[in-house]
């Protein structure tokens, strides 16, 4: 082959190189140009008959678990929680002694690694609440119990707290506890251990503070009080809330009572119920409208 060939061979091979160099190059920038899946905070209302469960999963990973369902959905809340991919709870929050709530936690305990334990003050539970209370001294838990005031963030812009009942006054040891979630423009209030009464004094001494009113929110999803039992989720509470989706916890034998339902169309809510339609997940990113679809786990 003469030198002149050779030459012109080479540099052939050469530009050849550099033309796959720079598609490379280039796939790899356009690879990286890709938006990312922006990050998106879940809110899972299990399907527990009557009784109260709800995972709250963040942007980070970070799991709280809001109750456990009654002793006879253990299983199919330690069932769903694998499903959904929980490997451990970061915290575990006891909204209300009632069994419907608590009976579930031993099992939940014995299946899931769990770093801390909040509590509410609430008196007079029975065999589950004192059930649950001996499993979390078993497992060596931190147990704390919370009152209005106490929050945590979770992870980046992630917020938890209580709203009700207050540390001080008869009320303190009555009522069940109130927590929101704050994630970006959306907030989660969950209502559903709390019975009528307790819903009484929640808004008449949480006023204007439930809802978005000061800007602190555009979206608000609340669970229902009570399972939307006759008497509770107010019109009182619906006014100053102003939820565009309520969530009623609830069981095959004791839907929504009619008087709720009549309630929450009047206020143009939409609601979804765990009796009908599954586990209801509120997915939200905090920028926009969350997204409620609804599923049998």
């Amino acid at each position: 082959m003469s030198r002149t060939a050779l030459w012109n061979l080479t540099r052939g091979a050469g530009l050849v190189c550099l033309a796959l160099a720079a598609l490379a190059l280039g796939l790899l920038a356009r690879r990286h140009q890709q938006p990312r899946p922006t990050p998106q905070a879940v809110v899972a209302f299990l399907d527990v008959g009557t009784g109260d469960c709800t995972l709250i999963r963040t942007v980070d990973g970070a799991t709280i678990l809001l109750d456990a369902g009654g002793a006879e959905t253990a299983q199919s809340v330690v069932h769903d929680l694998h499903r959904l991919h929980v490997r451990t709870l970061d915290l575990l929050v006891l909204a209300s002694p009632a069994a419907r709530s608590v009976g579930g936690v031993p099992a939940v305990l014995n299946a899931f690694p769990v770093r801390a334990v909040w509590s509410t003050g609430a008196q007079g539970g029975g065999a589950a609440w004192r059930a649950a209370l001996e499993a979390v001294g078993q497992h060596r838990l931190p147990l704390q119990t919370k009152y209005a005031g106490d929050h945590i963030q979770i992870g980046g812009g992630t917020f938890w707290a209580a709203v009700w009942p207050p540390a001080q006054g008869p009320r303190a040891h009555r009522d069940s506890l109130v927590y929101q979630l704050d994630f970006g423009t959306t907030r989660v209030l969950f209502a559903g251990a709390s019975g009528p009464d307790g819903e009484a004094f929640l808004t008449a001494n949480r006023g204007g503070a439930l809802g978005c009113d000061d800007g602190s929110c555009t979206d608000l999803v609340l669970q229902a009080t009570a399972g939307g039992a006759e008497g509770g989720t107010s019109a009182e509470l619906l006014r100053q809330a102003a939820p565009s989706v309520v969530v009623a916890s609830c069981g095959a034998g004791s839907p929504p009572a009619p008087g709720v339902l009549h309630r929450l169309q009047a206020a143009g809510a939409a609601l979804w119920r765990t009796d009908t339609q599954g586990t209801v997940l509120i997915v939200t990113d905090g920028r926009s409208a969350p997204t409620v679809t609804a599923m049998h786990l």
